[in-house]
């Protein structure tokens, strides 16, 4: 195609070209006859329309080919027209043959350039028809899908005219094109392929609310679908996504948007992300961190306003709240809570974790109930405790409540900082003098704390319980009568560190700051 292309646009400004064209840097004409596999063409002849015809039309065919070519998804996800199909092609062209890069440069009668700019590009594939001309014109607005979906890439504007404005396929469409199975240079880091997804059976989640989130990835009405994922990081938000996607046939792309805050050019990496979902046919899951909740910058916000408006591409967020800017930015959006596991699902987590280790069943229920972490959390608490128990006997490790609790411990204690200080425990009940009813409240407080998972989500008082689930105790006395103490048993009875929370770090003068200390 773009052979025939530069073949007519030369012979319709022949009149501007020198027979020769040599010079001791430009290519000759000979040179540029090889690359056009011929002649260089000195006046229009009718043959060459005829061509461009020609070449169009194997064009159309090979784009209908089975299995689809990869130019043919790059027409579907990006709804190019068959002009914008033809500036592609002529952009190529130069990046995949080196003589015709020459042939280029001969063209525009430059041999210092080897790209061309807008006007060139018009001029080669309109031929000198004007409305053609300002057809393809038009393909290079910042609104049409060329430059919207980051296909073509043009040089910022300068002093001279837009016409003149050097344009260029991005570097991810050629690797693209070229079947390379790589990511934009610009979201390295930033984005994970999940390639091979867990099977949904796999997912610790209630079945009903599995079929639900496998209900509302269903595409409606031709339309991709929209879902925000709310729930506590590791919960398993994406993981499910993943499980309902691979299912389907298709892989996942996974982004990491409070990473592309912090790295700086938002849009330009939102863009590149969601387009190499498009590219992959792939199901794109945002992934916003506990970072982007209820304020996101005005950047984030247009760039995933633009990019779901019009691209077709299943897109997931996984957040921790129902931040009301995606709201209005995504209308279609569909919203559903993912709560953290309930002690029966962090039961089989643990036993998933662990299951290439031997650990008492006894020792897994006291950790999920104990601890009521998330799938993420607990695989690598499990990770730790296997590691300690490989460190006493790798050959048959044995992995006990201790290893457990350790590595549970471990996952929470580095969030407290500078605001607590972690106080030690080893008191035993013998140790602790107290009148009778004073020590049967401290053992009913150790009872209630003890099982409180298996009344709330066994007997199902979460139910009726929908806050104040915590256990609170208020040791009161003068000085050196034990308060400290009875918490040290207290922590130590039920397998916790205990802190001692400095209030003059938790207090600010602002109201939100104190709220996030204390959470």
């Amino acid at each position: 195609v773009a052979r025939a292309y530069l073949s007519r646009f030369l012979a319709v400004y022949a009149q501007r070209r020198r027979p020769s064209a040599g010079s001791a840097f430009g290519p000759t004409s000979e040179e540029v006859a090889i690359a056009l596999g011929g002649r260089v063409p000195l006046a229009h002849d009718p043959a060459l329309d005829t061509a461009v015809a020609a070449a169009l039309a194997g064009l159309r065919e090979a784009l209908a080919a089975e299995p689809e070519p990869l130019m043919s998804r790059l027409v579907r996800v990006f709804a190019l027209s068959e002009l914008d199909v033809a500036i592609v092609c002529v952009l190529l062209a130069p990046e995949l043959d080196h003589e015709l890069e020459r042939a280029y440069a001969y063209a525009l009668d430059d041999f210092t350039r080897k790209r061309g700019d807008i006007g060139f590009l018009a001029r080669v594939i309109a031929a000198g028809d004007a409305p053609t001309i300002d057809r393809v014109l038009l393909r290079f607005d910042d609104a049409a899908p060329l430059r919207r979906f980051g296909v073509v890439t043009v040089s910022p504007a300068g002093d001279q005219p837009a016409t003149m404005r050097p344009a260029r396929l991005a570097d991810r469409i050629v690797g693209f094109l070229r079947g390379h199975d790589t990511v934009d240079e610009l979201i390295h880091g930033l984005v994970r392929i999940r390639e091979l997804a867990p099977r949904r059976g796999d997912v610790v989640m209630s079945p009903e609310l599995v079929q639900r989130i496998a209900r509302a990835l269903d595409s409606r009405g031709g339309a991709a679908p929209r879902v925000l994922l709310a729930g506590p990081e590791g919960a398993g938000r994406g993981l499910v996504a993943e499980a309902v996607f691979g299912e389907r046939g298709r892989s996942c792309v996974r982004i990491d948007l409070a990473g592309i805050v912090a790295e700086g050019k938002i849009t330009e990496r939102i863009a590149a992300a969601l387009r190499e979902a498009a590219l992959r046919d792939a199901a794109a899951i945002v992934d916003g961190g506990s970072t982007i909740d209820r304020d996101a910058p005005r950047a984030v916000v247009h760039a995933i306003a633009d990019a779901t408006a019009e691209l077709a591409v299943p897109v997931v967020f996984t957040l921790t709240t129902h931040p009301s800017w995606l709201v209005e930015v995504v209308p279609a959006l569909i919203e559903l809570d993912v709560p953290p596991p309930v002690f029966r699902e962090r039961l089989e987590l643990w036993r998933h974790a662990l299951s290439g280790a031997a650990a008492a069943a006894d020792d897994l229920e006291v950790v999920a109930s104990r601890y009521a972490f998330t799938g993420a959390t607990i695989a690598r608490a499990a990770h730790r405790a296997v590691q300690a128990a490989r460190l006493r006997d790798p050959d048959e490790p044995a992995v006990t409540l201790d290893d457990l609790g350790d590595a549970a411990r471990l996952m929470f204690s580095h969030r407290l900082g500078a605001m607590a200080q972690r106080i030690p425990i080893g008191f035993s009940w013998s140790d602790l003098v107290l009148p009778r009813d004073t020590q049967d409240a401290v053992r009913e407080v150790v009872r209630f704390a003890r099982y409180r998972s298996f009344l709330l989500e066994e007997w199902g008082f979460a139910a009726k319980l929908p806050y104040g689930r915590g256990v609170s105790a208020i040791m009161a006395g003068p000085p050196g009568t034990g308060k400290t103490m009875v918490a040290q048993l207290l922590a130590k009875e039920l397998g916790y560190d205990l802190y001692r929370i400095d209030l003059s770090q938790v207090v600010n003068k602002y109201i939100g700051e104190t709220e996030k200390n204390l959470a």
